[in-house]
């Protein structure tokens, strides 16, 4: 990474090709319409997402965030320019892409184990070996004891795990998370981060997560999106360089460059 700020992946270095982009947003420009009038909601954004890369998202309330988000799930297209991803038009139910909410959705009546195979159920895709890599992922999310409970006895930050073990059984291409640890103490949020940023790097997933907390985003990513207010352009793409701290975003966040990445975001969201 290093010191320069890109709207679009840095070149080819020593002659190695770049990796290959998941995301590739072009001029889009998004309104929401309602009796009141047209909203413009995003106005020329343009990003590339790596293969292999987190990137985080901040900005102010109403700039647009879930918008770009929802863009890229396929959830509904832009008023103008192109989402692409893998090269494709962005498209709803994709199975290369992953999506998950502040909120866990889990059903009640339902097992951790059984919630967490839903959307496999859904596509027909329930099989020894899928049924395997869920009880897998439930292991590395703490959750190995919880497979025949139901959601009303875990913590929230349980709930959280086994929402995010739903999202990664269908093994998505390109995780999406719209403030997935939002509703949760601090606390409890702060070790969902760390297990969560370690699990995502192990398994080489693409990810984009939006977020309003600076510190979050610093810890967990590569490259941090900085919007502006709405109507939500991106102001500034700030590559993360922590000088090798790779324990994971809690060690990230003692890293002695931490507070100055932070300083520079907080002012460009200030400006």
């Amino acid at each position: 990474m290093g010191g320069g700020i890109w709207h679009t992946p840095p070149p080819a270095v020593g002659g190695r090709p770049r990796r290959v982009p998941v995301v590739e947003v072009t001029g889009v420009r998004h309104r929401y319409h309602s009796p009141e009038g047209e909203t413009l909601a995003l106005d020329g954004v343009d990003l590339t997402v790596e293969e292999g890369e987190f990137v985080s998202i901040v900005g102010p309330s109403g700039c647009g965030k879930s918008t770009l988000l929802s863009l890229i799930a396929g959830l509904m297209r832009p008023a103008e320019g192109e989402v692409r991803v893998r090269g494709k038009p962005a498209a709803l139910g994709s199975p290369r892409v992953g999506y998950m909410l502040q909120h866990d959705h889990l059903f009640e009546w339902r097992t951790v184990l059984d919630n967490c195979l839903l959307g496999l159920e859904v596509r027909r895709a329930v099989t020894p070996a899928a049924r395997e890599r869920v009880m897998r992922l439930l292991t590395e999310c703490g959750l190995e004891g919880f497979a025949r409970r139901y959601p009303a006895e875990l913590s929230g930050g349980m709930r959280q795990r086994a929402a995010l073990v739903r999202t990664l059984a269908l093994d998505p291409e390109l995780l999406l998370l719209d403030e997935p640890f939002g509703a949760l103490d601090y606390q409890t949020r702060l070790r969902l981060e760390d297990e969560v940023g370690k699990l995502l790097k192990a398994t080489g997933k693409t990810a984009i997560l939006v977020t309003h907390d600076i510190a979050e985003a610093i810890s967990m990513s590569d490259r941090v999106v900085v919007m502006s207010p709405r109507p939500g352009r991106i102001r500034r793409i700030v590559p993360i360089d922590l000088g090798g701290a790779s324990d994971g975003p809690l060690a990230a966040r003692r890293s002695p460059r931490f507070s100055y990445y932070f300083d520079l975001i907080w002012k460009e969201l200030g400006t």
